[in-house]
């Protein structure tokens, strides 16, 4: 979101699940977003391709207001030169069905190709893992919640200073490493719920693929519900 007491000189170019622009922009808006909300004048042209795009009656677009949008709503009061709305029909019932199998598809094959790598490459690390979260879950949910939201504050400072003293790029280093660190919790998680859900098989190997195939693929599923999915992901 753009913040009322910024000012944009030149154009601004989106690309967000949800945007708010509440400063005023003295170029031209391009929009590729799921909810677009302009609350403030834009002197140039305003092109939105958007599943939903709100127009308040504080805003105003001074060319032309171009949206592809399934929903657009323009308050009566906002100041529109010249307005080319199309509206776009949400895809059949069948064709999100599929687009949502095809997506839960990619995410359970690419996560449990992962989870099998590490278990092949380190079976101890892939053992030591599910275990510590069984016998200490509270402790690993805090160290986990302090890994997360500590290292991009310590990111942002060593960034900061970095470029003042050298070294920014180390924030960088330590941010890829926290996104892999995430990648590699949803295997190691789902192999965990798996094993509560599997009492056991003949075979102890069968037993652990089984337990990730099944951990995995609940936690993909529960990644595609809109306010569970916030939840999983965290």
């Amino acid at each position: 979101d753009v913040a009322k007491e910024a000012r944009v000189g030149r154009d601004v170019l989106i690309g967000a699940g949800r945007a708010t622009l509440n400063a005023p922009v003295g170029g031209d808006v391009r929009a590729g977003s799921g909810e677009l909300t302009l609350t403030a004048p834009v002197e140039g042209d305003v092109r939105a391709r958007t599943s939903k795009l709100t127009v308040t009656d504080t805003a105003a677009v001074g060319g032309v207001l171009a949206t592809r949008s399934q929903t657009t709503q323009i308050s009566p009061d906002a100041d529109i030169g010249q307005l080319q709305a199309e509206k776009v029909e949400p895809p059949p019932v069948g064709v999100q069905v599929l687009g949502f199998l095809y997506a839960w598809a990619r995410a359970f094959i690419g996560l449990t190709v992962l989870g099998l790598i590490i278990a092949l490459l380190s079976p101890r690390f892939a053992r030591a893992v599910p275990d510590t979260l069984r016998t200490a879950p509270w402790k690993s949910l805090g160290i986990g919640a302090a890994i997360l939201f500590g290292v991009p504050l310590v990111a942002a400072v060593i960034f900061v200073v970095g470029l003042l003293l050298g070294g920014w790029w180390i924030a960088l280093l330590l941010l890829v490493a926290l996104a892999a660190l995430m990648l590699l919790a949803f295997p190691a998680i789902g192999y965990t719920l798996g094993q509560t859900v599997i009492a056991a098989t003949r075979s102890e190997r069968g037993r652990r693929v089984l337990a990730l195939l099944l951990g995995v693929a609940v936690l993909t599923l529960a990644a595609a519900i809109p306010v569970l999915g916030a939840l999983v992901a965290l």
